[in-house]
């Protein structure tokens, strides 16, 4: 349970990146305030009122009044073309620059179709054709269904669409609501995952917990594992950052956040990476498995052909199995590798382990 300065950091890390937060909380808690707050500390200019920045910098959506054309807008005809006008709540071109907060009030009082009409909006910025200019930021905010205020459960790709806070109280327990686990191929995953830049400590955990529903578990999915990577870089990488907990478990569950954490406290034990790729033929080489793992990770992120070699290096001195995931992830990151001395070595002496 978390009070209103820490919800308010973790949902300003939300924001900064790029990411819907959802606030949830009895009534009259103080969730539209804070969505009122973050636009005048985000997006206010000295000397402007209070009120100022809320006309130009904030806007509401409130769930249990809007209607689908509210989303959408009204069509008409152009040219023989059907086109949809612009609803109001969408900044148009002369208030995009100043940028703010659009905050979907209520949403838990929202019908399912309006929610499901929320989709786009908060995992991609957009409702059908209309784009949310790109300094402009949703969050989301609703009551729990005990709260016996009428309110229901988001649907579950609602759910899995943003990261969830608790004001005052717990968030609710979502794994009644959500699909219990699928059967995912980690290594194809991994493959993805490398190549897209997602954070190294994520690739290292799910390489050291390897089985199905490490990846996809009720909140724990492959959508909510990149959320968490740009959680982890709007931080700065600072993978011990209390508000950074907050959100990770408001992402991906409390039982898969809290095993993340304990990762990320374990792998901050890695050896620094300039000494290995100053000195591979010596530099040490860490006997826990979790952080083995997590510096293979990190040099398979940092790795490209201008380094490689150094890398490969380094990689023909460790066990087989962290030599493998080292060296078949790198090769998949940049094909470029393939080609060059160190990895042709590798290749002759390992052609079996390449897939």
């Amino acid at each position: 349970m978390a009070g209103f300065n820490e919800v308010y950091e973790g949902v300003k890390l939300a924001i900064e990146a790029g990411l819907t937060p959802m606030i949830w909380g009895p009534p009259a808690i103080g969730k539209t305030s804070m969505g009122k707050q973050l636009a005048i500390d985000l997006f206010g200019q000295p000397g402007e009122t209070e009120k100022t920045v809320l006309s130009n910098h904030f806007k509401i959506l409130t769930g249990n009044t809007t209607r689908i054309d509210h989303l959408t807008g009204i069509p008409h005809n152009v040219n023989n073309d059907m086109v949809w006008s612009k609803p109001g709540w969408i900044p148009k071109p002369d208030e995009a620059s100043g940028g703010g907060i659009i905050l979907l009030d209520e949403v838990t009082d929202a019908v399912v179709s309006i929610q499901k009409g929320f989709y786009t909006l908060a995992l991609e910025h957009r409702i059908d054709e209309h784009e949310i200019p790109e300094n402009w930021y949703v969050a989301m905010a609703g009551n729990r269904p005990e709260d016996k205020s009428g309110s229901k459960m988001l649907p579950s790709a609602l759910i899995t669409r943003c990261v969830h806070f608790g004001l005052y109280c717990d968030v609710p327990n979502f794994e009644p609501y959500l699909p219990e686990s699928a059967d995912i191929d980690i290594d194809q995953w991994l493959q993805w995952a490398v190549k897209n830049n997602i954070d190294p400590m994520i690739v290292a955990y799910l390489k050291t917990f390897k089985r199905p529903e490490s990846i996809y578990r009720f909140q724990n999915t492959p959508r909510t594992l990149e959320m968490v990577s740009k959680l982890i870089l709007a931080s700065g990488h600072d993978y011990l950052s209390k508000t950074l907990h907050l959100a990770i478990i408001g992402t991906v569950g409390q039982v898969a956040g809290a095993d993340l954490i304990s990762f990320f406290r374990l792998a901050s034990q890695i050896p620094d990476i300039d000494t290995i790729l100053q000195d591979p033929d010596s530099a040490a080489i860490p006997t826990d498995y979790g952080i083995l793992n997590a510096l293979c990770a990190c040099l398979i992120h940092v790795g490209n052909v201008t380094n490689a070699d150094k890398i490969l290096k380094y990689g023909r001195r460790l066990d087989l199995e962290p030599m493998v995931f080292l060296v078949e992830l790198l090769r998949k990151k940049d094909l470029a590798i393939a080609g060059l001395p160190e990895f042709i070595i590798w290749r002759n002496q390992n052609s079996m382990y390449i897939g």
